[in-house]
């Protein structure tokens, strides 16, 4: 998946080919893969209201479960074992509270609280843990893994400052990212 300033695009690895996605919605941002094998979810608005929506490749959009709540939330990613949407959620510019959303329920569970700036989430193949960047240290960014749901702290990965996009291995063993 890729966004740009005018819609949210799918790349055909086979075919090396851009299609936009057909999507309605004001200002289509951040898709995250799921929860299906052939679907995405993605932040927009319709009607003045922002919300989270979910796609099939290549049809119409179908709303999700509005989650009520003031800000805007932005989806990181999909549970691999049940319908839960772990996402940021913006209550101002300068912090973001991640959150963890049971989709059918639509019940919001705090993970981790304000104050501190969290991005790039990401659920381990097995979902029992996330990996976030953070600046829960103090100086700089750097990747941390904690055990999800709970109970357990979080684990400092990177040394450096500024590490960033910690992603997982595909057998859940190790933790990638980025250092300038």
């Amino acid at each position: 998946l890729y966004e740009s300033f005018n819609g949210i695009w799918l790349f055909d690895i086979d075919r090396r080919t851009l299609r936009q996605q057909s999507i309605p919605a004001t200002l289509p941002k951040w898709a995250v893969w799921g929860p299906g094998e052939n679907q995405f979810t993605f932040a927009g608005g319709t009607d003045g209201v922002a919300g989270l929506f979910t796609k099939e490749l290549n049809s119409g959009p179908s709303e999700m479960d509005r989650i009520a709540m003031e800000g805007f939330p932005i989806p990181a990613a999909w549970n691999p074992n049940r319908p839960e949407l772990l996402m940021h959620y913006r209550k101002s510019l300068d912090s973001r509270t991640v959150l963890a959303s049971r989709t059918h329920e639509g019940e919001l569970n705090e993970i981790i609280g304000e104050g501190i700036y969290y991005e790039h989430v990401d659920f381990s193949p097995d979902g029992k843990w996330i990996v976030y960047r953070s600046n829960e240290a103090g100086t700089g960014s750097r990747i941390f893994a904690r055990p999800y749901p709970g109970p357990g702290a979080s684990i400092q990965i990177s040394r450096d400052g500024n590490a960033r996009e910690p992603c997982w291995s595909a057998e859940g063993t190790e933790i990638f990212y980025l250092t300038p």
